[in-house]
């Protein structure tokens, strides 16, 4: 894998998502990718086919804050806690940085420092990064005092923007997160993910892969957050069962409610073996995903 610093090295990439209120693992994995950029569609995805349940509410943290993330986010109405790099950032140092460019989505124009506008021009598609950008550009360059400042191009004796074309998601996602409630919530991200790893790597000592190639290491990284869950279900089983015995009648009716549905059956074995996985598929609700990522040599 691909390390910070450009080198290659026999490191893993893993990949855990939980549950906020019982730390329950929804979803794991391994990979060999250098960051986490293309990791939260697949575990937003994994956590809901491993749950039978639909995610309402995303939080991770700046490495899986892209477009794509948030498109999908976005598209299948999950609320995300999740930032982006430099996303309040301010660039004082450079008063002519795109972000001193205000943008009017009424108008779809940006204004520069200067108080010139640029107006939308043409569409420009890249497909290496599977990015479309709207460039806005003006003709009001030329006589400006600040152009070498502003403007230092050699292709080109005007100032440009490229604004993606997702970027209002982006915009949405700032504003949610720099308030009182968003910041509040991303809070949340902290204590329940970080619990997870630090158990793993410091109260159990598993720093290392013990096994090599990709695929074994993805079993072995499941076999311990499977090991893990089952501590925590341990740890849970007589408060469930006491929510069981007082929320499902012994004869009569079946019960309306859904997580208990598969609980409710003939026999005392059917009952506490659905019951078991009654509770992991049910009794987390709600489900918060929550990312993270550490690798392991």
């Amino acid at each position: 894998m691909k390390g910070k610093k450009g080198n290659f090295d026999t490191n893993y990439n893993a990949q855990a998502a939980c549950s906020e209120g019982h730390q329950i693992i929804t979803y794991c994995d391994v990979t060999t990718e250098g960051n986490d950029k293309a990791q939260l569609v697949p575990a937003l995805q994994g956590i809901q086919e491993n749950t039978a349940q639909e995610v309402k509410i995303a939080l991770a943290d700046a490495d899986y804050g892209t477009f794509d993330s948030f498109e999908y986010m976005d598209e299948n109405g999950i609320c995300g806690y999740v930032p982006y790099r430099d996303m309040n950032a301010t660039f004082e140092d450079k008063p002519f940085h795109s972000v001193h460019f205000g943008y009017d989505a009424e108008r779809d124009v940006y204004t520069c420092p200067a108080n010139h506008t640029l107006e939308f021009k043409s569409i420009i598609n890249d497909n290496t990064r599977n990015k479309q950008y709207r460039q806005y550009r003006t003709k009001a360059c030329k006589g400006c005092p600040f152009q070498k400042q502003c403007h230092s191009s050699k292709k080109s004796p005007y100032r440009a923007i490229s604004r993606e074309v997702r970027q209002g998601l982006r915009d949405e996602m700032k504003q949610r997160l720099n308030s009182e409630e968003g910041q509040k919530m991303y809070r949340r991200r902290l204590h329940p993910i970080e619990a997870i790893f630090g158990h793993l790597k410091y109260n159990l000592g598993y720093t290392r892969f013990l096994l090599r190639g990709l695929e074994k290491v993805k079993a072995e990284f499941t076999l311990m957050c499977l090991a893990y869950n089952l501590r925590k279900l341990a740890k849970h089983a007589a408060r469930f069962l006491l929510f069981w015995l007082t929320s499902t009648p012994f004869w009569g009716m079946r019960p309306q409610n859904s997580l208990l549905n598969p609980v409710f059956q003939r026999t005392w074995a059917e009952r506490i073996a659905n019951g078991l996985y009654a509770f992991t598929h049910g009794y987390m609700s709600p489900c918060v995903p929550i990312t993270h990522s550490r690798s392991a040599c």
